[in-house]
């Protein structure tokens, strides 16, 4: 509204004026806001502590398996540089009290198969769970680590994989709210080590490496190979063992895809039903004659439904237990000791096995389909490798 101006020349405003608050309407706005404040602190907590949660939900199992195993390595450097004391006694706290008597279990088996004390498996899954695992961590701590990682003797591509993860969890408890944002910016500022860079480094550091660690994946031999789909007991563990060596080598499945086969999936005649966790498809395949006549061998201990592969004991019997990725990863390492003297085999060399020689006689989009690929970039790889790259270049002297 417009002003009005009074006789002795004051200007008033027409507008309407909202009443002042009464003493007890103030006070009651007050709390309100209070309580909005209270509740927002304690939406934006759950939110934190749910953000691991969510995190790990959208996650393949491979993929948290593989962080677990680089979160095992940070929690260890956090030892050796006497900066976890705090971190082991709140995750060993945190497991006992969060987790249930057969997870507990299974993490006791895992550290018995890294040969790792079970705080730091504790600590590992602490890191992996929730952002206050994270409290206190700065950039200088993160690039000790990539430090660490290569005075050991890992590979480039294994550090870079390692500080991939770590990063991974850092940028989760920063969005936290544990981490400030401008320590996040410097920690986000330590990078691993592209092409170029990884061949400087591993041409100025000595070429001996700590323990049975690998630099690359192993390629068998085709008599090594041969040598894996044959030699093994004629107990049912061993017939088993035949059964897994040929599936992973004829068709170079992931251990997470042998590890869902069922009975159910080879009811077609010469062929099965792939399902791949990793990239969420299904495929159908041929099967190979060695294939065939494992299957046959293994048929007396086989499920009538249900998953494929059995567990297997001490006393080389087959239980009523199925056989998890982990386990096929520690009998692969085993039969690779035990039959070739190949120390650290894993299910992966094999899958680059089948791969590289596969790619010999295939191109690309083949090798794609067959691998369970979703890009041209790894298969292309492969074939690109098995190529004689002067073939078909002729000269006239």
């Amino acid at each position: 509204m417009e002003d009005f101006m009074s006789s002795d020349g004051t200007s008033h405003d027409l507008a309407p004026q909202k009443p002042a608050l009464s003493p007890v309407e103030a006070t009651g706005t007050t709390i309100e806001r209070q309580q909005m404040t209270a509740a927002g602190q304690a939406a934006n907590r759950a939110a934190a502590d749910y953000l691991f949660a969510d995190y790990r939900q959208r996650r393949a199992e491979s993929t948290l398996r593989t962080q677990r195993a680089a979160l095992v390595l940070w929690v260890e450097y956090l030892v050796k540089v006497g900066a976890a004391s705090e971190l082991l006694a709140e995750a060993q706290a945190w497991a006992l009290a969060s987790l249930n008597d057969e997870e507990l279990e299974e993490l006791a088996e895992y550290a018995a198969v890294r040969e790792t004390s079970l705080p730091i498996i504790y600590g590992a899954v602490y890191c992996q769970s929730l952002p206050a695992a994270w409290q206190g961590v700065t950039w200088g701590l993160v690039e000790g680590f990539v430090k660490w990682l290569l005075s050991e003797r890992y590979s480039v591509a294994s550090v870079n994989n390692r500080l991939s993860a770590v990063r991974v969890y850092v940028r989760l408890a920063a969005k936290a709210g544990v981490i400030s944002s401008d320590e996040h910016a410097l920690i986000r500022e330590v990078r691993g080590y592209g092409e170029t860079e990884a061949k400087r480094v591993n041409k100025r550091r000595a070429k001996t490496r700590v323990g049975h660690k690998k630099d690359e994946a192993i390629v068998l031999t085709a008599e090594q190979a041969r040598l894996l789909k044959t030699q093994h007991t004629p107990t049912p563990q061993g017939i088993r063992d035949r059964l897994l060596m040929c599936l992973l080598l004829d068709l170079g499945l992931r251990a997470s895809e042998v590890a869902e086969l069922r009975v159910e999936d080879f009811a077609e005649p010469g062929h099965v039903t792939v399902r791949r966790p990793k990239t969420v498809s299904v495929d159908r395949m041929e099967l190979s004659a060695d294939i065939l006549k494992a299957l046959v061998a293994y048929a007396p201990y086989q499920r009538k439904e249900g998953l494929l592969l059995r567990g297997s004991r001490k006393n080389e019997e087959l239980t009523e237990q199925n056989m998890s990725v982990r386990a096929i990863g520690g009998r692969v390492k085993i039969l690779g000791r035990d039959i070739l003297g190949i120390w650290e085999l894993s299910p992966h060399d094999l899958r680059h096995t089948w791969a590289t020689r596969a790619a010999k006689n295939s191109d690309p989009f083949t090798l794609r389909d067959a691998g369970g690929w979703t890009n041209m970039q790894t298969p292309g790889r492969y074939v690109e490798r098995s190529k004689v790259v002067n073939e078909g270049i002729q000269l006239d002297y």
